[in-house]
């Protein structure tokens, strides 16, 4: 990816962070804002140079528009994933309702603890 590409990535990455972070707050929160951008680079990047590339010969990464060697639609799903997933969490905990699956009622099979629970 050249320069341009990262840079249009970058640029991407703020908008799903500030959008997020409008979702869940309603008004931006620098450290909310940056941990979500953080995960906006890491999905922009991993998706436009990741997806689809194991066992083709022409990966799902390079397929579709892309900037300075960064491919948009597969960048755009990666972002969104993680984005995405994060966002829903923290509306979750935002509006007082359980984030972690014991409190929702589904518990490790009982070997899972029986292994792995002991100090």
């Amino acid at each position: 990816m050249t320069a341009l590409g990262y840079g249009v990535a970058l640029l991407l990455a703020a908008a799903l962070a500030l959008g997020a972070t409008y979702l869940v707050d309603g008004v931006p929160r620098p450290g909310r804002t940056l941990y979500l951008f953080g995960l906006g680079v890491v999905g922009l990047v991993a998706g436009a140079r990741l997806f689809g590339a194991f066992g083709t010969s022409h990966p799902l990464s390079f397929t579709g528009p892309a900037v300075g060697g960064f491919y948009l639609l597969t960048g755009l799903v990666g972002g969104l994933a993680l984005v995405g997933v994060a966002t829903l969490t923290l509306r979750r905990h935002a509006a007082g309702q359980p984030v972690d699956l014991a409190s929702a009622g589904i518990h490790d099979p009982q070997l899972a603890h029986l292994l792995f629970a002991d100090a």
